[in-house]
């Protein structure tokens, strides 16, 4: 039944990218000023060697099937909408899987000085590589609503505010991490320099509610400046602190960094890197929350007018405090280091076709659970619409 699935959404991505096409293509039609719907259908085949993300994991060979639908519609003068849709099947020799991701966002003009901003997202993954999984896929539904408002005070002042409900429901395997996450927040912005700099006031409190696991508040109060200093050059900086409140273990202030460039060096070349300090959830059941620090590196360069080279790089290094430990006292501190890195290489047949070769590599090293690194190697064929 579930490699039923992914045919029909395979033949539905092709089906559907072939009808749209045929569309645009026939003489006098009636359209609105630009096309508000677009299809990407990508399927990939290759050889990943943990799929599971275990130390003992067999390799195996896998087909996927990927189709995203983004559309946008004016509802009226003061009001639009979007909705972007990933449908993601997998299946290798040992399991079959299935992940939506739909994002919605309604916006909403009060008047010239308030807007307001309505979304949900919601999307299935796994915590493969989190926890014990014994070659069985450790699945979850998560869902976030919120609403943001935005008014402008000056020419040059904005206040922003803002209220979200997050959950996470797991599978069985990995019920631990369910939770119920509540955020609200306030900013005030101001531009200092026209269309290049804009510094902001920001503060953000959540609320984390576990099911299993320890429940803990954290506030966050941070500045940002965010500056453009020329056309191919743009970056922002922040620095703030968080205060977090546990429940029966002692509180504690975490100072909170971050930085990001991002580089347009040629019309054919894009360059970005992040990095940031901050307290956040975790994905360690021992415990509730860590220390992050985490990297990031981006390229994209045009080889030819067909060829297209993108990869990415990501390391992650997570402290973790007594204080955080959900299970005994006085364990002492550990830590744990993520890596991944993704690269691929597509061509452009023609306007609506490419094919790709992919790569990816990740790794974890921890001092409370089981090391793994997974290489994955694809090859796959992509239209866009």
């Amino acid at each position: 039944m579930k490699k039923r699935k992914l045919l029909i959404l395979t033949v539905v991505g092709f089906v559907a990218g072939g009808l749209l096409a045929e569309e645009q293509n026939r003489p006098n039609r009636l359209m609105v000023k630009g096309n508000p719907l677009s299809i990407v259908n990508t399927v990939r085949t290759g050889y990943d060697d943990n799929p599971y993300r275990n130390e003992d994991s067999d390799g195996s060979f896998f087909i996927e099937d990927s189709l995203d639908l983004a559309y946008r519609a004016a509802l009226s003068a003061r009001t639009d909408a979007s909705i972007k849709v990933r449908l993601n099947a997998d299946s290798d020799d040992e399991d079959n899987g299935f992940y939506p991701n739909v994002h919605g966002v309604l916006n909403h003009a009060v008047s010239p000085r308030l807007l307001l901003q309505f979304f949900d997202t919601l999307r299935r993954g796994n915590r493969n590589g989190d926890v014990d999984n014994e070659n069985e896929r450790a699945d979850y539904w998560n869902n976030k609503v919120g609403l943001n408002a935005d008014y402008v005070l000056t020419s040059k002042d904005r206040l922003g505010v803002s209220a979200s409900h997050q959950f996470e429901d797991n599978d069985n395997i990995s019920d631990i991490y369910d939770y119920v996450r509540y955020n609200v927040g306030a900013s005030w912005s101001r531009e200092l320099l026209p269309d290049r700099t804009q510094l902001s006031l920001n503060y953000d409190r959540a609320m984390i509610d576990y099911d299993k696991l320890s429940d803990y508040d954290a506030d966050s109060v941070y500045g940002k400046i965010g500056h453009t200093f020329n056309p191919n050059w743009n970056g922002y900086a922040l620095a703030g602190a968080t205060y977090v409140t546990r429940d029966g273990r002692d509180n504690t202030a975490e100072p909170k960094f971050g930085a990001g460039l991002a580089w347009l060096p040629s019309p054919r070349t894009r360059l970005s890197v992040d990095g940031s300090y901050s307290y956040e959830q975790t994905d360690n059941s021992e415990y509730s929350g860590q220390t992050q620090t985490e990297v990031s590196l981006g390229v994209e360069h045009d080889l030819t007018a067909r060829i297209t080279l993108k990869s990415a790089f990501r390391y992650r290094h997570s402290d973790y405090d007594d204080d955080d430990r959900n299970y005994g006292w006085d364990e002492g501190d550990t830590e744990d280091d993520r890596y991944e890195w993704d690269t691929r290489v597509s061509y452009k047949i023609n306007r609506i076709n490419f094919v790709e070769l992919g790569y990816k590599y990740a790794e974890k090293d921890s001092d409370t659970s089981d090391d793994w690194d997974q290489n994955r190697v694809s090859i796959g064929w992509r239209v866009e619409i």
